[in-house]
């Protein structure tokens, strides 16, 4: 049986007639789609949008645009857009209150249930060493009873991404790797509330916890925030870009694209 040996000069003779998968253009016209087409997409912020005020915009068409705390600086990277937080008062809230549209439970009538939770997801570079615990994507205090969901870079520079069921209670997985300082890294938070699971993503490389996750999130007043936690606090020495939030547990496959289809974009 003749067997197709694949032809890397003919591949690359025809690149200009073939679009490739990893292509930055490509990957450019795809991106804001790509965030926008999954179930549940309650905000979505890619930072090439920002107000008069430098205020965050969001594309899901929800209004959900997200307020300038400090001096944060847009920017691009080739065809990448992002914002550069410098860990002294830049980040950006839901305008310093409650949202409805942040207080995700899982337990929403109006979800199926096997994609029930939670997903947060984005791309993010860390230009400091790890050090104190730096919060990327949190609606999460440290105390009374506020805490409901979180993506953060941990002491010893994991990705971690934790919930609790009652503000008090805290249930987390960490990844196996650990992104560099100036390492562009695509990571993603996922609570299954129809499995009782909770995922992290940092790359295409995914970590399970199949044990002791709730079945619900708690709802309180903490604020919705991007490059830190409630307060001003935790905050991110970095850059962050395409980030998004999910009424909804969306599927491996999904998350698995929201990386393969972007990825180009950020050399990686």
């Amino acid at each position: 049986m003749p067997v197709n040996v694949r032809n890397a000069e003919m591949v690359a003779m025809l690149a200009g007639d073939f679009q490739a998968r990893y292509e930055p253009q490509f990957a450019w016209k795809s991106a804001c789609s790509a965030f926008l087409a999954p179930i549940g997409v309650r905000g979505f912020w890619p930072t090439s949008s920002f107000d008069e005020n430098g205020d965050l915009i969001d594309l899901s068409g929800q209004g959900n645009d997200l307020t300038l705390n400090g001096n944060p600086l847009y920017r691009m990277d080739g065809l990448a857009p992002y914002v550069v937080l410098d860990g002294t008062g830049d980040y950006f809230s839901n305008g310093g209150g409650v949202g409805s549209w942040c207080d995700i439970l899982g337990t929403e009538a109006y979800v199926a249930n096997p994609r029930l939770g939670v997903t947060v997801a984005g791309w993010f570079r860390f230009t400091n060493a790890a050090g104190a615990a730096e919060y990327m994507i949190s609606k999460w205090d440290t105390g009374g009873n506020e805490r409901s969901y979180v993506l953060y870079r941990q002491i010893g520079g994991t990705i971690r991404f934790a919930v609790s069921v009652d503000g008090t209670a805290i249930v987390g997985i960490a990844t196996t790797g650990t992104p560099a300082a100036d390492e562009w890294f695509f990571a993603a938070g996922r609570f299954d509330a129809n499995a009782q699971e909770l995922d992290v993503w940092y790359n295409d490389e995914v970590s399970n916890l199949a044990v002791g996750v709730p079945v619900s999130v708690r709802s309180n007043a903490t604020d919705f925030i991007l490059g830190g936690r409630h307060g001003g606090a935790g905050l991110m020495t970095g850059r962050l870009s395409l980030c998004a939030l999910y009424a909804a547990n969306l599927p491996d496959a999904i998350i698995g694209q929201l990386f393969q289809q972007t990825r180009a974009m950020f050399g990686v």
